[in-house]
């Protein structure tokens, strides 16, 4: 985002000119390179320009005025800008300088169909010349978009370094010594008067009774709002100079009332709502998942995931015995997984007390009194060893890898099974859980390998 601090006029402006003076006859050889012609400042006078508006639509005058910037080192150059918002039959002075230094001016206005954009110049005002190194040279002539700045849409100051890079949709204004903070909009636009005049021609008098007066012009615009022109042409000091000027809260009023800044106010309030929005739903999301999270969320995922199993296998299910061609493959696999849990139990019943080597690679069920459970903290997975009353020596056991599908059952605390009895089915094999050294287990690895009441 570019971000530009506000010019700081007055005092120090006129400390900057004065350092530039004192450092004039070092730079005389820069200067006279320069494509500009060189003043003689001793003799010039102080130029100002007012522009009157005169069309039905309030139009943003901006000012650009280049000047060597000795902060930034030799040959280094920067631009103040100024920008005045000037309202439907009002006029305003929009640049007077001591030095006479030249400006580019670019516009931006509102046309009939609400959209704020530059204004254009097709035939320039005709300001007469001034004379300088034994040639004529025009006061106001075409600006050739000598610079391309963004002009908000009020009253403001700010400086640029030379040959800026600037994004309009993404620059604010930054508030220095109090000014008010400027975020846009601003509009884009490119100069298209240059203005110069060497003041010199505004004496009265000569030698000890010379008389320095101000060099004033004034500039009539007229945008019609069917099209970007401005219709300028040069104006005088009567007319609409004699009315009263508008305070600053009558003309952002206006500015208020037109259709663009209503539009663009809208589109921001739309724009802060899904901003809103988006933040509110970013942290019901952040919170769900804190939430889920928790032993307490896992706990509720794993009952929702196994209800939800169930649920897609009666779905699927009915939808086979219904013909449906889609489904057959998975109502295939769901049955075959019946069926082999109901091998399962199928097998012979015994008691943990009861193991024998034998029962080794077999399928059985086993049924016993639960004594208790230990869980693996530490493991990879988790492991859940239940151990039985009947087999106090921990000859059988009961392993899972899985210690939330015990949970999602029975809770949190697997302790809740200490005392119940568990029923178990399954192949008989080395034990992969337990502390003490057991002979034999059934590793469950789903939730209808056991049952517990």
């Amino acid at each position: 985002m570019f971000v530009c601090s506000f010019a700081v006029r007055g005092r120090n402006r006129l400390k900057s000119r004065g350092i530039k003076l004192a450092l004039q006859v070092t730079v005389f050889l820069i200067v006279l390179s320069a494509a500009a012609p060189l003043r003689a400042q001793s003799n010039s006078s102080p130029v100002s320009l007012d522009v009157c508006n005169k069309g039905r639509v309030p139009v943003v005058v901006l000012t650009a005025m280049k000047y060597t910037d000795f902060n930034r080192g030799i040959g280094k150059n920067s631009w103040e800008i100024d920008t005045k918002v000037i309202a439907s039959a009002k006029c305003r002075n929009v640049y007077f300088d001591m030095q006479a230094e030249p400006i580019d001016l670019a516009f931006a206005f509102e046309d009939a169909k609400g959209q704020w954009g530059p204004g254009k110049i097709a035939q320039v005002p005709d300001f007469g010349t001034y004379s300088q190194w034994l040639k004529s040279w025009p006061v106001m002539s075409r600006g050739n978009g000598a610079i391309n700045v963004c002009a908000p849409l009020v009253d403001t100051s700010y400086k640029l370094d030379d040959n800026p890079k600037i994004d309009c949709t993404t620059m604010k204004l930054t508030p220095v010594h109090g000014a008010q903070e400027v975020h846009g909009p601003f509009i884009p636009v490119t100069s298209v008067l240059h203005f110069e005049d060497q003041g010199d021609q505004c004496f009265d008098g000569a030698g000890v009774t010379r008389i320095v007066r101000s060099c004033n012009f004034y500039l009539n615009i007229s945008p019609g709002g069917t099209d970007r022109e401005l219709h300028a042409v040069r104006g005088t000091s009567g007319g609409d100079d004699a009315d009263p000027p508008m305070t600053d809260a009558q003309v952002m009023q206006q500015l208020a009332n037109s259709p663009m800044m209503k539009a663009l106010a809208k589109a921001a309030a739309d724009n802060r709502k899904k901003q809103e929005e988006a933040a509110a739903a970013a942290e019901a999301e952040r919170q769900r998942q804190a939430q889920a999270n928790t032993p307490e969320g896992r706990l509720k995922h794993a009952r929702e995931q196994q209800a939800a199993r169930e649920q897609r296998q009666k779905q699927v299910l009915a939808a086979d015995a219904a013909g449906d061609p889609n489904v057959k493959v998975e109502a295939q696999m769901i049955r075959r997984e019946q069926e082999d849990n109901r091998q399962r139990w199928a097998g012979t019943r015994q008691s943990p007390a009861a193991y024998d080597p034998k029962w080794m690679g077999q399928t059985i069920s086993i049924t016993g009194t639960v004594s208790r459970v230990e869980v693996d903290p530490n493991g990879s997975p988790n492991w859940v060893t239940i151990y039985f009353k009947e087999s106090p020596n921990a000859t059988f056991v009961v392993c899972s890898p899985y210690p939330d599908m015990f949970q999602e059952r029975v809770g949190l605390d697997l302790s809740a099974l200490v005392g119940k009895t568990f029923e178990a089915a399954g192949q008989v094999e080395s034990p992969y859980c337990g502390h003490e050294t057991a002979k034999g287990s059934i590793r469950v690895v789903e939730s209808k390998q056991w049952t517990v009441r």
